[in-house]
């Protein structure tokens, strides 16, 4: 049977740029609809990461093509090409952690800085950065729980720019 939630969570990421490997900090907290905050309430943390790579696909010549039924979208034989494909790894679970809110109904997690093994394994595979999902199960005291998540992606560098010849980025057929 579905009940109406009676208070909110919300997960705050850091509101300033995070340098690559350094350590996170989120903000959590959690609010009746009434107004007042849930005091004393126990939170699961549990913090996904998951490496990400920037990618870049040219455009398409013939747009027709690449519509429904045919070529790119339709399973044809471009389909099957990787090329263009952005690398998909999946999620780990970094960090898991149970804590209590305060009289405000705050609570803060910090998810630990890369250590120097892992900062060699991101710069070996060629990890463009990292991003972080934070799901946070806040439970109060009439044993309610309510679930609230918020994600940041933490790059090496603020952008990434591509050089292609003419032929490559579709300029001449």
């Amino acid at each position: 049977e579905y009940k109406l939630p009676e208070f909110k969570v919300s997960v705050e990421p850091p509101a300033e740029q995070v340098q690559f490997g350094r350590e996170l900090a989120f903000a959590i907290a959690a609010e009746y609809y009434f107004g007042g905050p849930v005091a004393g309430g126990a939170v699961e943390v549990v913090v996904h990461r998951r490496p990400f790579y920037p990618w870049w696909r040219p455009p398409m010549p013939y747009p027709w093509l690449w519509e429904d039924g045919g070529g790119y979208r339709g399973g044809g034989p471009i389909a099957s090409s990787f090329m263009f494909w952005p690398r998909v790894e999946p999620e780990v679970v970094v960090l898991t952690e149970t804590l209590e809110l305060d009289e405000q109904g705050r609570a803060r997690v910090v998810v630990p800085a890369l250590s120097d093994e892992e900062r060699m394994d991101a710069e070996e595979r060629e990890i463009w950065g990292y991003s972080y999902r934070v799901e946070a199960r806040v439970v109060d005291a009439s044993r309610r729980e309510v679930t609230g998540e918020a994600a940041v992606k933490v790059a090496r560098t603020a952008f990434a720019a591509y050089l292609a010849d003419a032929v490559t980025a579709g300029q001449i057929t």
